[in-house]
């Protein structure tokens, strides 16, 4: 059916509901599933709600208005450079996690030397404070899915779609 519409679209399916008591949660879930498709997948697809992995968690942080920390606020900073200098070091930090800290691989895997890597990592340090080798890297790890997720969102305007007052 979706390949079958006039234009590109995302939709979003919910989990199933039994009985009317479960239509709002139904909806809401579908609702973000959407909101998922569109901005983790870049462009529009289906997508059910327990297809968003981790996502469907994070993201309802993100729409019901998000939660600071010392970490958020980090990476942020990370973001902010990031927007400011058309650079990439959330997806190297991400990237970098993702790999265990493996500078072999994780250079490897981003095609830059490990030495050019390693001055990436020196600089998210510098702008952050944070320590991708020591500090705890689930805390960063939600934190640079969580703020990518928000930047995502905020740059994509869905307003239709964002938090509900």
């Amino acid at each position: 059916m979706h390949e079958q519409l006039p234009s590109s679209a995302s939709v979003g399916v919910s989990g199933l509901c039994v009985g009317p008591a479960s239509f709002a949660a139904g909806f809401e879930e579908a609702r973000q599933a959407m909101l998922g498709a569109a901005v983790l997948r870049r462009e529009p697809s289906v997508s059910t709600f327990e297809s968003l992995g981790a996502y469907k968690y994070l993201l309802r942080i993100v729409l019901e208005g998000g939660t600071r920390d010392a970490t958020i606020d980090a990476v942020s900073r990370i973001a902010d450079y990031d927007l400011r200098r058309g650079s990439a070091l959330c997806t190297r930090s991400k990237e970098f996690l993702k790999r265990r800290g493996n500078v072999s691989s994780t250079a490897e895997a981003l095609f830059v030397h490990q030495n050019t890597l390693r001055q990436r990592l020196r600089r998210i340090g510098e702008l952050s404070g944070l320590d991708l080798r020591s500090d705890d890297w689930l805390m960063i790890e939600i934190a640079v899915k969580l703020v990518v997720l928000r930047t995502r969102l905020a740059r994509q305007h869905p307003t239709h779609l964002l938090p509900r007052p």
